[in-house]
């Protein structure tokens, strides 16, 4: 990650975009993202926060398009405060549906896949359970950006 990223003797990452992608043709998977405590989450139904902005709520595999449902970070970030969620809103899947998360900073991408063992989805009724208490349900898988983002790139 290059030095114009950070600010300078912080642990703050500027140019954040987080993305998700799957493949599952018969399922809808949402983004959730709250920037620091006490923002705001951001999805579909909230598309622009003061920190960041939604892009694109995809209903069916974005995979099929090449695309991705993104949300871009309008403040420079502490991954460490971040909570970032997926939820299965739609569909059935019998073996769970999976997908891949991506975090952007600047010109460096970081990706994982993950796996949300719900076989069917629950229109995202326990996200904001799941964004409180800071734990994964059946439907709703929270992710941890360091997860993502390797200790040493994100310089915390």
């Amino acid at each position: 990650v290059s030095r114009r990223l950070w600010q300078s003797d912080s642990q703050y990452a500027q140019a954040v975009q987080v993305g998700i992608t799957w493949n599952c043709t018969n399922c809808d998977l949402d983004l959730y993202a709250v920037a620091m405590p006490g923002a705001s989450p951001v999805y579909f139904g909230r598309t622009d926060t003061r920190e960041a902005q939604y892009w694109k709520d995809y209903r069916t595999s974005p995979d099929l398009s090449q695309g991705q449902e993104t949300i871009a970070f309008k403040v420079p970030l502490d991954l460490r405060a971040v909570k970032l969620a997926v939820n299965f809103f739609g569909g059935h899947v019998p073996a769970g549906a999976k997908g891949e998360i991506r975090i952007g900073i600047g010109d460096q991408t970081y990706a994982l896949p993950f796996h949300i063992s719900a076989q069917r989805g629950n229109g995202g009724k326990d996200v904001d359970a799941v964004l409180r208490s800071g734990k994964s349900s059946q439907a709703t898988l929270l992710i941890d950006p360091l997860a993502i983002v390797p200790v040493k790139a994100a310089r915390l």
